[in-house]
């Protein structure tokens, strides 16, 4: 329900901006038209693992990892992104989702970006060491919202390059458990985590972007 829940509210978000984008494009020729692609590098505080039982617990705070694509016309700019958050605790996770905001000029080629986001976050199985059993379940997923503010630089002709700043919160929880054997071969320890929580941090970008100012319709 909460996985359905959360496609819906992309599926409706994407016809909303779809909507303002077309409708932009129609009324204001030659207002940028921009299309952007960008690998993201950063540092991500997270805290979407919690050991309730079991008393094995490390930080899930590590790099992150990601690919985002930004479509705007005008001021109006939605798209989607994909992150690898950091992996701890025999966790890992990830996110997918869409964008939806505002891109504004702040100097010929540096642009200010507020954009705000909605998606599924995806915890997996993800063992630190041959020993570690496979979590239970082995996959659970959560929708999240959330909202980043970044910096883009066109550097060269097509070379994008940026800073982002980002923030999300996971909807709801779920619990997963982690059994892990004995080095020794005794009895092994299992692990109760909750999982869905708040999760920031801040990345580089470096991508591509081709934008113009001529109108869709030349005729």
């Amino acid at each position: 329900m909460k996985r359905a829940w959360g496609r819906g509210l992309l599926f409706g978000a994407a016809l909303v901006v779809g909507s303002g984008l077309a409708g932009t494009a129609r009324a204001e020729e030659g207002v940028e038209k921009a299309i952007s692609i960008a690998a993201s590098y950063g540092s991500e505080m997270n805290d979407t693992v919690r050991a309730t039982s079991g008393g094995f617990y490390q930080s899930n705070d590590g790099a992150m990892i990601g690919i985002t694509g930004i479509v705007s016309v005008g001021p109006v700019a939605a798209g989607a992104s994909a992150e690898l958050a950091p992996s701890g605790n025999g966790i890992g996770s990830k996110t997918v989702g869409g964008l939806a905001g505002v891109r504004l000029p702040v100097r010929p080629h540096l642009r200010l970006l507020l954009l705000g986001e909605a998606g599924i976050r995806n915890f997996y199985d993800a063992p630190e060491s041959l020993g570690d059993d496979p979590v239970t379940p082995g996959e659970l997923s959560l929708p999240y919202v959330g909202g980043r503010v970044g910096l883009s630089w066109l550097a060269f002709k097509h070379v994008d390059l940026g800073v982002m700043a980002f923030a999300r919160t996971d909807i709801g929880e779920g619990t997963m458990v982690v059994q892990r054997s004995s080095l020794l071969g005794g009895p092994g320890t299992a692990t109760t985590y909750d999982v869905g929580g708040f999760a920031a941090g801040v990345a580089l970008q470096v991508g591509i972007r081709f934008d113009t100012t001529a109108p869709f319709d030349k005729g």
